[in-house]
């Protein structure tokens, strides 16, 4: 039996043409030709829709997850990636080897003042 969605059913009796992620299929019903738009998966049936990126099926069409230096709506346009973002990179790794050198300078001191007091 054919999935109907009957909201869709007077969207292609009145226009002709199904709304963007559908599909207007044709079926015979009760002696008459019927048709309906039928919601298609443009992730399984687009040769590398988002160029490499992860591509989710929406009702309305897909969206794309890009790559790492890839953006736009089908992850086509190369990007750069932004000085800004290494330099974050850079200053947030120096941040957390400053912490670790100031525990364990902390922790030898301590250690070195319970020698002391042996």
């Amino acid at each position: 039996m054919l999935d109907v969605d009957y909201n869709l059913v007077d969207w292609c009796s009145l226009y002709g043409r199904c709304p963007r992620g559908r599909r207007l299929l044709e079926y015979e019903d009760r002696g008459g030709t019927a048709a309906v738009c039928q919601p298609i998966n443009e992730c399984l049936e687009l040769r590398d829709a988002c160029h490499g990126g992860r591509c989710i099926d929406v009702d309305d069409g897909y969206r794309c997850d890009c790559v790492p230096g890839r953006g736009g709506p089908t992850c086509a346009e190369r990007r750069q990636e932004s000085r800004l973002a290494r330099v974050d990179i850079r200053a947030g790794a120096v941040a957390i080897i400053a912490i670790c050198l100031l525990l364990l300078l902390c922790e030898y001191a301590n250690s070195t003042d319970v020698a002391e007091t042996a």
